[in-house]
């Protein structure tokens, strides 16, 4: 905000001195009314009465005397509802030039003489002809880096030469559970596996196979364990009674919970078994022999399950 220096005696200031009974505090209230005008960049304000006006000077007297007081010393002036500070917009014109320059990217550089000229006669890069000794220099140097081995280069090189051994990690993953997109390799394998877990009697039912259950689904088929031995974990869960609901607690073993990291390779290991058989030293996983996974077996378990929970006939009702 600029303010002459002989604001406080100037004759506009005086008059409103006058004006106001001789009070010596005047211009302050301008000086706070200006403020506002430099914290809202606006020197016309729509809606602001006479008592917004008071509150804004914080003058403690009448506040449509104080309006008619500024008013009468060429101040303000009131055009309808808005009220307009007169002539600061003149008085801080470079504070608004500041402004404008700020919002695009600082104030414009100065044009001299010779960039003038230049603008009017821009200066046309020289080139070389073809053939002349600086492109041969160039052309030399592209041979030289393309001859010139890199870990970039030797690694595809050695992609190219080995192609069996560069593409062993893709064989590896589409040969088990999943394709070379990291999908399941068995679209049907998740749904599967959730009919087996609400096949198995007691354990807790799960009324929806959700995005995030099938993620966590893909998240462990990625763990050789629980690829090889999920189903097996569930036969193991259908002989624990802890897992029913059947212990102290009542505790009732969840999908979600046996979706867990580490979860199947405990219950192979005989953590949820009877005290009796841990004691034993016998594990519900093995019985001494490492489980196998064989193809069907998740096939025959939902078979089986389903039949303990007399959703399918017996087996000999089949005719098998």
């Amino acid at each position: 905000m600029i303010v002459d220096p002989d604001f406080c005696d100037h004759w506009k200031t005086r008059m409103l001195v006058g004006s106001l009974n001789g009070d010596e505090a005047a211009p302050v209230y301008v000086l706070r009314l200006w403020a506002h005008c430099q914290n809202r960049r606006q020197s016309q304000f729509e809606n602001l009465n006479a008592e917004a006006l008071k509150a804004l000077c914080r003058f403690p007297g009448n506040a449509n005397k104080l309006e008619a007081s500024l008013a009468a010393s060429g101040f303000v002036r009131r055009v309808e509802d808005t009220l307009i500070v007169l002539n600061w917009d003149e008085y801080n014109r470079t504070l608004i030039a500041a402004w404008s320059n700020g919002r695009k990217g600082g104030r414009p550089k100065e044009e001299t003489e010779a960039d003038s000229e230049e603008s009017k006669n821009p200066r046309v890069p020289e080139r070389k002809p073809m053939g002349s000794r600086l492109d041969k220099n160039r052309l030399d140097k592209i041979r030289d880096d393309e001859d010139t081995p890199t870990p970039h280069k030797r690694s595809r090189a050695k992609r190219a030469a080995n192609p069996t051994a560069a593409n062993a990690g893709r064989r590896r993953q589409s040969e088990g559970n999943f394709d070379s997109r990291g999908s399941p390799a068995d679209p049907d394998l998740p749904q599967q596996i959730f009919d087996a877990w609400n096949a198995v009697p007691g354990l807790d039912r799960v009324l929806e196979l959700t995005e995030d259950r099938r993620s966590l689904i893909a998240e462990r088929l990625r763990e050789p364990t629980f690829a090889q031995s999920w189903a097996k974990s569930l036969q193991i869960l259908a002989e624990t009674p802890f897992a029913k609901g059947e212990g102290e607690r009542g505790w009732l073993a969840s999908f979600d919970w046996w979706l867990k990291p580490g979860t199947v390779v405990k219950i192979l290991e005989g953590k949820y078994a009877p005290a009796k058989s841990r004691a034993s030293g016998k594990s519900r996983a093995s019985s001494g022999q490492p489980y196998v996974h064989r193809e069907g077996d998740h096939k025959r378990l939902v078979i089986e399950a389903k039949r303990a929970a007399g959703l399918l006939p017996p087996e000999n009702a089949e005719g098998m």
